[in-house]
């Protein structure tokens, strides 16, 4: 009888290597679709954002740091276009995973400040700049969040198998 479970214990411990390898190659693909996803929605919004405005739009407008606060249009939309990407990005990031989403919003975050500084050559310092980040972040979290769990909970009632084999995957 010691063997048998033995040999479920040798075959729970390769389920469980197999299990940890998975979830890092599903985080990988998700973060390789939802970054440039953020960047088209990021230009997009601070096109029409700046046309809205009335502001010429240029390429290194959604990350000139420098530019934004409350005095002057070219900054207004600047911090706006910032925030309605961050709450935008939520929609289809939802559709790439339902778990752990703030996960990958934090990881999208960190890569956007990496690239806005090797952008702008230097380090963002506009305390302004940072509050929209931190709003659009913190915006786009709950709402993700708060829109995944309603989601997973009638998706959960339909049919519960199907739902935690799609939450498994992500």
């Amino acid at each position: 009888m010691a063997r048998p479970s033995a040999r479920k214990t040798s075959e729970e411990s390769d389920e469980k290597v197999h299990l940890n390898d998975v979830p890092t190659k599903v985080v990988l693909r998700n973060i390789v679709i939802m970054v440039p996803t953020f960047y088209m929605i990021l230009y997009s919004t601070s096109s029409i954002t700046y046309a809205t405005f009335g502001e010429d739009f240029h390429i290194k407008a959604p990350f000139d740091f420098k530019k934004c606060c409350l005095t002057d249009n070219e900054y207004q939309a600047n911090g706006l276009s910032i925030i309605i990407s961050y709450l935008l990005s939520t929609f289809p990031f939802l559709l790439v995973t339902l778990v752990r989403l703030w996960d990958h919003i934090l990881t999208i975050t960190v890569f956007n400040i990496l690239l806005t500084c090797l952008v702008m050559l230097e380090f963002p310092l506009n305390w302004q700049w940072w509050i929209a980040v931190v709003i659009g972040v913190v915006s786009s979290i709950l709402f993700g969040e708060i829109t995944a769990h309603c989601c997973c909970q009638r998706l959960c009632k339909r049919s519960p198998t199907q739902t935690s084999s799609r939450i498994a995957a992500d």
